[in-house]
Parts: structure tokens; sequence; C-alpha cells
């Protein structure tokens, strides 16, 4: 049982039953068909994606501050300021995309190439750190 404890109050939040080994191995067969989806979606819907998450991210700011504060103890500004430091991320993103993952055309010895950005599949990381919003969108 994981239970998830108020560090300011020592109140139990929730209770969490682990995952079984053959649960976790069928998260990662998800995950990984997922992505093989996820990859053929054109750029242009993406950075839509990433401007509504933005826009959802700061509209559960404050309910999402008060969360990471009641579960790890962070002062709620730095949990707000945590929120919208990910939904700046997405905006940069969302800006950056095209030009990040546009194929670069190369000279070589070949009638034609380019160096082309395809995503890396599944990542998985477990880091204990005191920016659970961060994390993840540091990988995303």
């Amino acid at each position: 049982m994981i239970i998830s404890v108020n560090p300011a109050t020592g109140q139990e939040l929730a209770r969490f039953e682990p995952h079984t080994p053959d649960a976790v191995e069928a998260a990662l067969a998800n995950a990984a068909q997922a992505q093989r989806q996820w990859a053929r979606v054109p750029v242009t819907e993406r950075v839509e994606l990433l401007r509504r998450m933005a826009t959802a991210l700061r509209a559960g700011k404050e309910r999402y501050g008060r969360l990471i504060t009641l579960e790890m103890g962070k002062p709620l500004p730095e949990a707000e300021a945590e929120v919208e430091k990910c939904a700046w991320n997405c905006d940069f993103y969302a800006d950056k995309a095209p030009d990040f993952l546009a194929d670069e055309v190369t000279d070589s010895n070949a009638s034609e190439s380019a160096v082309v950005f395809d995503p890396l599949g599944v990542v998985l990381a477990i880091m204990p750190w005191n920016y659970p919003f961060w994390q993840f969108f540091r990988f995303a």
C-alpha cells in the first residue's frame, strides 16, 4: 500500500495499491502502441494541443498549486509558479516546434540528404525531485 501524506500535518490524503508487474508491462505496451500512433500526428496538430495544454494549465493553476502544496508541502506561490512554468514551456515549444522539427537538408555524396527529427519513443523517467509537474514537462 502506498499512502500519500500531507507533510505539514501528517494527515493521510489517499491510499494507492502498487501496480503488479503484469500491470506495469501492460502499461508499457499500451504506451508503446500509443506512441506509434502519436508519431503520425502532424506537427501542426501537436502545436495546437500544446497551446490547449498551456491554456488548461493556466486555468487550473490555483487548483494544481493547492494540490502540489497539499501533497508535498511546497509553498503555494512556488507551486503555482511551477504550473506557470509548465504552461510557458508548452507555449515555447508550440512557437518553436515547426522550426525545431523541420528537416535540415545537408550536402553529401547522395543525390539528396537531410537530417530528420523523429520521435524517440516511450521514455520512462523515475526521478525523486520536488517539481511534480515540471518533471513531466521537461521530458515531453
